[in-house]
């Protein structure tokens, strides 16, 4: 049996013109046609669904799972924070450190880095307040649930008085990624201050 493809004669075409490409290499060339145009059109979504979307926080569980989002995201799922106690000084008083814990998963699909700001946003006692940051080293993994741990001092100073300072404080945790700052997660965690 013959194997090789069939080649056609054309009528009426001069000799140079008259053989056509056998039907297997025009499927071929056809196929590879098809295959090429495939891939330029997914490497254009690639290009034209910007790195730097954002994306809503959630998605993905915990404990290796693998997250869900194609993309920057992260979400604080657990927080508590220390009671802080204020003591008399000669300069007036000053306060322990607040320790912050908690929780951070990886929803995302790749790894992920991040850093978490604290703040008492409706705090009016610039005093007597947590402003600081934390920057873990550590590298989530896609799905990963790792703790954190912060501690800051809600007193730079000796503050004149405890009027102000004692009572109930509420800290806002924001957490960020370290790819562009963007925030990935925001939640508040309530603590006390006594003497």
């Amino acid at each position: 049996m013959n194997t090789e493809p069939s080649e056609f004669k054309v009528s009426g075409a001069t000799p140079d013109q008259q053989t056509v490409a056998p039907i297997s290499t025009r499927n071929s060339s056809r196929s590879a046609k098809t295959l090429l145009l495939t891939l330029l059109a997914a490497a254009l979504c690639f290009i034209i669904v910007p790195s730097t979307a954002t994306f809503a926080s959630g998605g993905g569980g915990g404990g290796g799972g693998g997250g869900g989002v194609a993309g920057k995201c992260g979400t604080i799922t657990s927080i508590s924070a220390s009671p802080v106690r204020l003591s008399a000084t000669e300069g007036g008083y000053t306060a322990s450190s607040l320790q912050i814990r908690g929780q951070v998963n990886n929803c995302s699909i790749y790894l992920q880095r991040y850093w978490i700001d604290f703040a008492e946003p409706t705090n009016t006692n610039i005093n007597c307040k947590a402003a600081f940051s934390v920057f873990p080293s550590t590298v989530w993994s896609s799905g990963s649930t790792q703790s954190f741990s912060a501690s800051g001092n809600i007193t730079k100073t000796a503050v004149a008085t405890a009027e102000g300072c004692v009572g109930a404080h509420t800290v806002t945790a924001v957490l960020r990624s370290r790819t562009d700052g963007s925030v990935l997660s925001t939640v508040n965690v309530n603590y006390t201050v006594s003497l």
